[in-house]
This record gives structure tokens, sequence and C-alpha cells, in this order.
């Protein structure tokens, strides 16, 4: 993607070869490690350290008139129209997605109308990516069950939109299985790398929404644009992330549906999954790489 990163060697070293840590083979070598685990904030130092000092002035009085304004939307209106038993409208989204400088671009929006029930497989790239398909009233948003900065998110979304569940809890291949029956134009977006990650790689998925459905939509998500900086480095704290995105002027989310995808006769869950993963990862120049969340935990805690 032509994405400098920088690498830090110590960190690297101290990384445990064994059945369940790191290992340097093909799959998974020092190059996907390189782009998935970077730990420098900006991608280019020299450049983008300099422009974001200038700019500084600008983006806190911008994240602090954005955070205000967003507290507002996100709890005091929807109250007003809770008190008045009506629902929120369908674009109130749209205008507090602009006024943070979210600027969510899809395509191939015929082919998510043609898909009517069923599981979405998505890359997780921020706390933001369950509320794009919310907005659209795709239906319900499977988080990862330990992701709890997700389901945060995805409670306030439920405020503004009573009509969408959650689907998680114990026993969650039985609850999505439940509520896609319940309707026919039911649809379920899952993220199952269960961990955000950036736009350089994609994890390994989970594979319990492939044991599920022997057909799914994929959908790519990318940054396209973020300010010189990167936007989750190793270790780097969730709502710091989300401060970064009021900071600067604005980001570009890119989602692209793709054609639905069938599981071939006898193929593996655990190959079908890699070949849904590695669609996504190819469609926006990433890597699929066979790092998993748990792997990026037992990094941060090193």
């Amino acid at each position: 993607m032509g994405i400098r990163t920088t690498f830090n060697k110590g960190l690297y070293n101290k990384i445990p070869i064994s059945k369940t840590g790191f290992s340097r083979t093909k799959t998974m070598n020092e190059i996907p490690y390189l782009k998935a685990y970077d730990t420098n904030r900006f991608i280019v130092p020299w450049l983008s350290i300099p422009l974001t000092i200038l700019y500084a002035p600008i983006g806190i009085s911008l994240a602090f008139i954005r955070a205000l304004l967003i507290l507002f939307m996100l709890f005091i209106i929807p109250r007003i129209f809770s008190h008045y038993k009506r629902k929120v409208p369908s674009k109130y989204f749209k205008i507090l997605f602009r006024i943070c400088g979210f600027i969510f671009i899809s395509r191939g929006n015929k082919l998510l109308k043609k898909f009517k029930s069923g599981i979405i497989i998505c890359n997780h790239i921020s706390l933001l990516d369950s509320l794009f398909f919310v907005e659209r009233g795709v239906g319900v948003v499977a988080t990862h069950l330990k992701d709890k900065r997700v389901n945060k998110v995805f409670s306030l979304s439920k405020e503004l939109y009573p009509s969408i569940l959650e689907v998680t809890g114990n026993g969650i291949d039985k609850n999505i299985i439940n509520y896609l029956s319940e309707n026919k134009n039911n649809k379920v977006v899952i993220f199952p790398e269960g961990t955000i990650g950036n736009v350089r790689t994609v994890h390994k998925f989970q594979k319990y929404p492939f044991r599920i459905a022997g057909e799914v939509l994929p959908v790519s998500i990318n940054i396209k644009w973020s300010f010189f900086i990167n936007p989750h480095p190793l270790g780097a704290n969730h709502n710091i992330n989300m401060l970064w995105f009021l900071f600067i002027p604005f980001v570009v989310f890119e989602y692209r549906i793709l054609n639905s995808t069938k599981k071939k006769d006898g193929e593996p869950v655990s190959e079908y999954s890699a070949r849904i993963r590695d669609l996504i990862a190819e469609n926006i120049g990433a890597l699929g790489v066979q790092n998993t969340f748990k792997h990026r935990a037992q990094l941060e805690d090193i």
C-alpha cells in the first residue's frame, strides 16, 4: 500500500516461538508482523509530527467542540424524542457523523440489497464499523463478547434504534441462528477478527460465523485518509484513537460490498474462513495473517 511502518525490534525479540505464540514461518513472518503491529502513531514521523504541531491549536478546538456536540446529540436529543414517544429520524446518524468528520462511502450497495438474509462478514478497524450498518437498517450487529468498548458504542445505537437487537452471550451460534430464522429479511453483521486492527492486515477469523452459514456476504472496510497517522498502533488506547479521529479534519471510511461467497463442497470451516479473510484483505490491499486477537493481547502485555 506504500505505507511506511516503524518496527520495534526489541519487542519482536520478546515474541515467544511456540504453538500458542508467534512463529516465524511463511504464514506468520516478520513482514506481516511489521504491518500488523506497528508501534508508532505517526506513519512518517519527520513529516507528520511537524504538521501535527502546526495543526494542534485548530485540532484541539475542533475536538472539544465536536465532543460537546456528540454528548448533546447522543444523550439529550434521544431523550427528548423518547419523552414524546417518537422515533429518532433515520438521517440522525448521518448528521452526527458529519459533525464528527466521519465520512462513510460505500460501493456495491445493490449487492447488499440483493443479499436478503444471512451473515455479513467484515474486517474491523474502528468502533464505528457497526454504526454504519445500523444507520442503514441492515439489522443485528453481533459484536465480539470480550470487546466491551464496542458493546458500549453499540448500546448507544440501540437507544437511537430500539428495533436493532444484540445477538451476543453464551451460545452465540444458537442466538444468531434463532434470530435469522425469525424473519427471512434479518441480517447479522459480524466482525470475526475479534479485535480492532489497522488497514494493513486482516487478522485470522474466528470460525463460528462460518459454522453457521454456508454462504456469507463479505464487506471490506478501509480508511482512505487519516492525516498521516496510524489509527491503531500496538498498545494504543481505543478511546485515545477516537479522540484522534475528532482531532483531525476528517476521516473517510470506505465500505465495499463484495459478491456473496458460498462454502465449497467438503471445504473445512478453517479454509472457508481463511478464504473470506484473504478476499477481504486483497480488496483493501492488505495482508491476511494468522495472528489473532489473543496474539495482540499477548504482545500488549509484554
